[in-house]
Formats: C-alpha cells, sequence, structure tokens
C-alpha cells in the first residue's frame, strides 16, 4: 500500500495537526510547485557542489581549467582530436566559444555557462516530473535527490545531460522529432549515453508504429539523417572534416579507459567491492544506496518489460501506464550500458585532460611519468566520470 498517497493520514492513523501536515503533502502537486521546487533545489545543490570553484588550484589543475585552455588554443587555431588530445564530441566545444565570445573567456563566464546549461537540465526534469502528476511529498523528494544531477564542471557534461532529460521529456510528450534531433546532438556533444538513447528512441517509434499497425510513426525518423549531416557540417566548417571525425571516432576514448584499466570490474570495485570493506562502507555512503537503488530499477524493468511486450503484441493504446513502462525501460538500459561499458572509477581521481598526450600511437598519462608527484585527487563523494 502506497502511504504517500491520497489517503496516507488515515492509513497511519494520524489525527490534529500532524494529519493536515500530512495532508498537505498529500496533496497533487501544481505544475508551478514542481517549477519552484525542483528549480530551488538545483540553485542550492549548484552552489553548494560548487562553492570551492574559485580557488586557483580547482581552476589551473581540473577540469574547468582544462575547459578554458581548450578554448584559448583553439582561438589560435588548433584542431580537436587533432593538434591536441581531445575525446569527447565538437558541439561542447562550439558551445562554448559562442559564449566566451560573447561574454569573454573566464573562470566566472564558465561557470555562468554551466549554470545555464544546469538550469535547461533543472526545467526538464520538472516537465518530466509535471507529467506525472506527483504528490507534493514526490517533489520534495526528488528534489532531494536531484543533487546526483548535478554535473562536473565542464560545459560537455552539462550540455550532455540538458539534451538528453530534454529528449526523454519531449518522448513524453509526444514530440517524437524534436526529441530525435536533441538525441542527435546529444551524440555530437558526447557519444556514449546519446548513441544508447538514440538507438532506444528509434526502437521505441518502430514498436509505435507496431502498436499503431502503421507506418506514420516511423515518419519522425527522417530527422535523424537530416540533423546528423547538419551537425556534421556545421562541425566540419568550424574545425574540419578531419577533426570532427577524430572528436567523434569512440576508440580515443575507450583506449584511455583500457590503459587506466577503468571499468566497473576494473577501478570501479573501489565503488562496490573495495579491498577491507566492511558493511559500514555501504551503509554509510553512496555505495549502498546506489547498489540498492540498481537492484530495485532492475526489478521494476523487469515488470516493466513483461507489461510492454504484452500492451504491444494486444495493440493497446500508448497511456500513462505504457509511457511509466517506457521511461523504466529507458532508464534501466541507460544503466546497464553506463554500469557495462562506460563505468569509470569510483572516486574523482584523474588526470586532466591537458596532461594526456599521443606518443606513438598510444596514450601516455604524462602525469604519472614525470616528477610532478601524484595525480591531483578531489575529495568527497563518488562521482561518475564519463
Amino acid at each position: 500500500m502506497d502511504i504517500f498517497g491520497a489517503h496516507s493520514a488515515d492509513v497511519a492513523g494520524v489525527a490534529g495537526p500532524s494529519r493536515r501536515l500530512i495532508d498537505g503533502f498529500d496533496r497533487p502537486a501544481t505544475p508551478r510547485f514542481v517549477g519552484v521546487v525542483v528549480g530551488l533545489a538545483w540553485v542550492f545543490w549548484f552552489l553548494l557542489t560548487n562553492a570551492g570553484y574559485t580557488e586557483f588550484a580547482w581552476i589551473c589543475n581540473l577540469d574547468p581549467g582544462a575547459v578554458l585552455r581548450a578554448d584559448e588554443i583553439i582561438a589560435q587555431g588548433q584542431r580537436p582530436g587533432l593538434d591536441f588530445f581531445y575525446y569527447y564530441g565538437p558541439l561542447p566545444l562550439l558551445v562554448s566559444r559562442a559564449f566566451f565570445f560573447v561574454f569573454g573567456r573566464s573562470p566566472i563566464s564558465l561557470l555562468a555557462l554551466l549554470a545555464v546549461l544546469g538550469a535547461g537540465f533543472a526545467a526538464g526534469l520538472a516537465s518530466i516530473v509535471q507529467f506525472f502528476k506527483p504528490t507534493r511529498l514526490g517533489v520534495l523528494l526528488i528534489a532531494l535527490a536531484s543533487v546526483h544531477a548535478i554535473t562536473p564542471p565542464m560545459p560537455t557534461h552539462g550540455l550532455e545531460a540538458a539534451l538528453l532529460i530534454w529528449a526523454v521529456a519531449l518522448r513524453i510528450r509526444g514530440r517524437h522529432a524534436l526529441a530525435l534531433t536533441l538525441a542527435c546532438c546529444g551524440l555530437f556533444a558526447k557519444i556514449s549515453m546519446s548513441s544508447v538513447l538514440l538507438a532506444g528512441l528509434i526502437a521505441l517509434l518502430v514498436c509505435d508504429a507496431i502498436r499503431a499497425k502503421s507506418s506514420r510513426p516511423l515518419a519522425s525518423l527522417v530527422v535523424v539523417p537530416v540533423a546528423l549531416t547538419a551537425l556534421f557540417v556545421g562541425s566540419s566548417l568550424a574545425f574540419g572534416t578531419a577533426s570532427v571525425l577524430a572528436c567523434l571516432d569512440p576508440r580515443g576514448g575507450a583506449d584511455l579507459y583500457k590503459a587506466a584499466n577503468l571499468g566497473f570490474l576494473r577501478e570501479g570495485r573501489n565503488l562496490w567491492h573495495p579491498a577491507g570493506h566492511t558493511l559500514g562502507w555501504y551503509l554509510g555512503g553512496l555505495p549502498g544506496p546506489w547498489l540498492a537503488a540498481s537492484v530495485v530499477l532492475l526489478a521494476r524493468a523487469s515488470g516493466a518489460a513483461v507489461r510492454f511486450v504484452r500492451r504491444l503484441l494486444g495493440g493497446e493504446v500508448r497511456d500513462e501506464q505504457a509511457i511509466q513502462d517506457e521511461i523504466c525501460l529507458i532508464t534501466c538500459v541507460g544503466h546497464l550500458a553506463f554500469v557495462i561499458a562506460f563505468f569509470g572509477i569510483s572516486a574523482w581521481e584523474y588526470a586532466p585532460m591537458s596532461n594526456v598526450k599521443p606518443q606513438n600511437g598510444s596514450w601516455q598519462n604524462h602525469a604519472e611519468r614525470t616528477a610532478d608527484g601524484p595525480r591531483p585527487q578531489r575529495g568527497g563523494s563518488p562521482r561518475r566520470p564519463e
């Protein structure tokens, strides 16, 4: 039984002021309530996680410095993927170049760009939450959990998150062509998870055609080659075809992961099964809730898959239950892809992008081969580097 449902106070046998408080949380959240709560939560978590942003070492040695330096050398005529090591898509570089052209290249303008991208993500999250009409308590719980959606301080991750969340939000609302367009943009931001979502959206359109016994839903697929062509041509005009192809080549990132022994069953073991771990490791930090949530997600996705296939073969309409199952399946597939293929390390410890250079066809980590000392490390909760 759902103790957070419409009659939580009756179920719990609560009366008086406590009942009025519970009833207040039980009320359906209005779109304004969702927008305000999710927005304020995102502002709070963004400011909190970037509290040390202005530290000199934070800017010079870690991600913000790499972003600013990349834009600087691009302005000097250097090409990403060819003249310097770069393993993300070209779109974040173009967005950064445009933003810095207007507001200047500085740590503060970079923080402003991250805030704009993060606000776009928060708006997409609010759109998804509004669609399912949760109670006020449900919205508050989502707001608390949204701290884990604050991306690392790089436009690449912020842009990817905003594009993907809006692609899902638009799919929910039936805007299939625009959802596919944003997923294609995601490929040119960061090819990993965007490729998974794009494949999932295409598969769902095929299912729509099967459900409707018509090819009409497949008409939206025409935007995929159009969007990819436009993105490739635009990026090539800015950086050159060879540079764009190098940026979109996933082997660079895969080689780096392999050389650094990254992966869920490699360095990732330090998150879920570190040497000398105790029960407190799981109960006192992120690993326990992360593993528990993964199990719950897999269990719910299994039920969603059964319902989805049964309703698909039965030709039932795409109602709210079908949309819920879609979101559950998309989330589960993305999570499995992350664990199997994209999982990096258990804590934020790595060599800056500027210290990784091509050497005789392989990638050498010069931060570990010179006298500069150990790799820079930032403490805190385990994060999800990709």
